[in-house]
């Protein structure tokens, strides 16, 4: 039960648990029963009310689901779903920010924890529909930071865990309307849960359904991947005769059909050959011309002419990235 007289900010007048709905229907029909025991006591307005309010509060299909608070309605819920079933995505890879050697806007500067790195033990489905929501709407927090990550729109540098989605909701990442308003409802629906430590499986069933359709329609999005490769000396002339002190690596970015393109970056970090990481920059280091020998043929070859610094920070591996890359079709 809830006051509607504030639209979109509903309050409940009586905040009921499974357990307290149960409670007061059997108590409604205990007090009837005692009715029919006692002949003296006809079945009058107070035993069918009684019976009205048990059926009530047990089984009437209530579309405005008050458990302990959370704010939600099963009509949303179904609602939300099927619009994100007929939803579609975008054909066309998500646009990187602009390389290294155009005039960016964006700045990575800032310093970040390193990821602790390790099996991705935690990537299938689980069976309980309280837990299958909550593993869901993680992953779609891990696919929003992947997406922004990917394409250069992460909003600020910061560790892996303190992304939320209502941030990264409000990236430069073209996403879908459908999904934009799924995933606000999914992440209100998941701060109330946690706030109120709710249970219901009933609730649940709908809600996981919900934020399930919506992370396969994220990974759904097409977008290029960024790998690290080898480490590579770079030089200040051509004729390779003086390096220069920067670190530089070679870059992949891998499209959703598996193709592949390759340049070498100046960099100040220390990174591990095929790590999947973001496509980042500092804005505030910019290096003039280098060169380096190409790895099969030997010949002096232009890294850039002008380049900011490459800051890309590493993908945890427990995300599973590398089990969701594109593979190469020569059909």
């Amino acid at each position: 039960m809830t006051d509607e007289s504030a639209e979109g900010n509903a309050t409940p007048l009586l905040r009921l648990s499974q357990r307290g709905r149960a409670g007061i229907a059997g108590l409604a029909v205990v007090l009837a029963g005692i009715h029919l025991v006692f002949p003296a006591l006809a079945i009058d307005g107070v035993f069918l009310g009684l019976l009205a309010l048990a059926g009530l509060v047990a089984l009437f299909d209530i579309q405005s689901i008050e458990w302990q608070g959370i704010k939600a309605t099963r009509r949303r819920v179904e609602e939300a779903t099927k619009a994100l079933e007929t939803a579609t995505v975008p054909k066309e890879a998500l646009p990187l920010a602009p390389p290294a050697s155009a005039l960016l806007t964006i700045s990575a500067t800032g310093t970040v924890t390193p990821p602790v790195h390790s099996e991705p033990v935690d990537l299938g489905v689980p069976t309980d529909p309280y837990d299958r929501f909550l593993w869901a709407v993680e992953q779609i927090r891990i696919e929003l930071v992947i997406l922004a990550g990917c394409t250069g729109t992460l909003p600020t540098r910061k560790g892996w865990a303190a992304y939320s989605i209502h941030d990264l909701s409000y990236t430069k990442v073209p996403i879908p309307r459908e999904l934009l308003d799924a995933l606000r409802l999914v992440s209100g629906v998941r701060d109330n849960v946690l706030r109120t430590g709710t249970r219901n499986p009933v609730f649940f069933e709908s809600t996981a359904t919900l934020a399930l359709t919506l992370l396969a329609k994220l990974r759904a999005l097409p977008r290029q991947l960024v790998r690290v490769d080898t480490e590579m000396a770079v030089f200040a002339d051509r004729s390779l005769t003086q390096q220069m002190p920067t670190k530089a690596y070679a870059i992949t970015t891998v499209s959703p059909s598996g193709m592949e393109n390759t340049h070498v970056y100046p960099t100040l970090s220390e990174y591990t050959p095929g790590r999947w990481v973001t496509w980042e920059w500092d804005l505030t280091r910019v290096f003039g011309e280098a060169w380096y020998a190409d790895p099969r043929t030997k010949a002096p070859t232009l890294a850039w002419s002008k380049a900011a610094t490459f800051v890309g920070r590493e993908f945890p591996d427990q995300w599973g990235i590398a089990f969701r890359t594109p593979v190469l079709r020569l059909d």
